[in-house]
């Protein structure tokens, strides 16, 4: 009987012990899977020629424009973190081929180039597979194609190659045309598993120069043009009238180390003044008229075809001070002076200076128009982008 009323006991501190407390009895949360490590991406490589109203513009239009059409190689330059200044070399005038209908065969390989044991020569090392680092700061690429090409590398990396104007069917491109890259950066945000191949745009060391006339509208008088001259206001020494350079050396600079400069600088070294006479120019001299119905016509020169077209192509130019245009409009001559800031010609542009003739004959600075477009021969129409 005692031990009957002693389990009874039992039970019932039992029962308050679980039906007194409002206390609920939570599971452990489960322990986290440790994190996986990304899987290596190897860096991979895409080229095209420069197009577009943008760097993104031309990497979209790439398939339109590609490298491979004239360049079969180009050598690549690649470093990581070089804005803390702990700059890092991946690749050092590594020389990447085009491989026809090669695309997706290898890692390395997503557009048809390739660097993996590329080298050119049993004597410079092996080009291994290269691998995306997630954790780097920044990354830079660049690199050159054709050929006549001086590469020196310290804190920055520069290439230096003779550039000739005068060259026969320049505005051909060849497998030895020179071509220099644009600097292509990023930061570590946009490193990731779906990264895509390193897109270089190449560009000439050269521009195209042209100048035209427009008639105001609506025309109420038939102007004939002559005499036109557009070139430097005061040359340069002004002992020597050929200002405008045709050769020389143009040496391009990428930076390297402590910086977080995003862009390539780049300086024309232009042969010395008398050398020769193809060495410079005075002033372009052959224009662009724009005709319509209205009448508006060159009579010096009756053959000409409707929307003649003249391009020079010549050197890049920085600060060349003031251009000058004078043009005889029915006998009277007329000036206009282009400032300065209109001045600057960038490599891998076009520039058309645009001149209108007003109903009373004067003429006046219309405007610049720049574009940033494929080098080529033919010159139909295409979009005009305002830099």
């Amino acid at each position: 009987m005692r031990r009957k009323i002693i389990f009874q006991a039992l039970l019932a501190m039992m029962f308050v012990a679980c039906g007194g407390s409002d206390d609920v009895i939570t599971p452990a949360p489960p322990v986290p899977d440790p994190p996986q490590p990304k899987a290596e991406v190897a860096i991979a490589f895409s080229g095209s020629l420069g197009e577009g109203e943008s760097e993104s513009h031309a990497r979209t239009r790439a398939t339109t424009n590609p490298l491979s059409a004239t360049h079969q190689t180009f050598y690549a330059w690649a470093y990581k973190n070089p804005a803390s200044g702990n700059t890092e070399t991946v690749m050092q005038n590594y020389t990447v081929n085009w491989q026809e209908n090669s695309a997706g065969s290898t890692t390395t390989n997503s557009r048809g180039w390739e660097y993996v044991n590329q080298q050119e020569s049993s004597t410079v090392p092996v080009q291994s597979i290269k691998y995306w680092d997630f954790s780097a700061a920044d990354y830079r690429f660049f690199g050159y194609a054709g050929s006549g090409v001086d590469a020196t590398t310290s804190t920055s990396v520069s290439f230096s190659f003779d550039v000739d104007a005068t060259t026969p069917n320049l505005e051909t491109l060849t497998a030895t045309t020179p071509l220099y890259s644009k600097l292509w950066y990023n930061t570590g945000e946009a490193i990731s598993d779906n990264i895509q191949p390193v897109q270089l745009v190449f560009l000439q060391p050269y521009v195209k120069v042209r100048f035209l006339f427009r008639q105001s509208e609506p025309p109420e008088t038939i102007f004939t043009l002559s005499g036109i001259t557009f070139g430097p206001t005061t040359p340069d020494p002004p002992a020597v009238a050929k200002t405008i350079a045709l050769t020389g050396t143009f040496t391009v600079t990428y930076p390297l180390s402590g910086v977080t400069t995003t862009e390539e600088t780049w300086v024309v070294a232009p042969t010395s003044p008398g050398t020769a006479d193809t060495d410079y120019l005075t002033a372009f001299t052959e224009d662009y008229y724009v005709f319509s119905e209205d009448g508006f016509n060159r009579e010096d020169v009756p053959a000409t075809p409707a929307g003649e077209k003249k391009w020079y192509t010549v050197l890049p130019a920085k600060d060349q001070g003031t251009y000058t245009l004078t043009v005889f409009v029915n006998g009277e001559e007329r000036n206009v002076v282009v400032p300065a800031q209109y001045m600057n010609w960038q490599p891998g542009y076009e520039y058309t200076y645009v001149f209108k003739i007003t109903e009373r004959g004067t003429v006046e600075l219309e405007g610049l128009q720049s574009a940033f477009v494929p080098w080529k021969t033919d010159d139909g129409d295409h979009p005009i982008y305002n830099w």
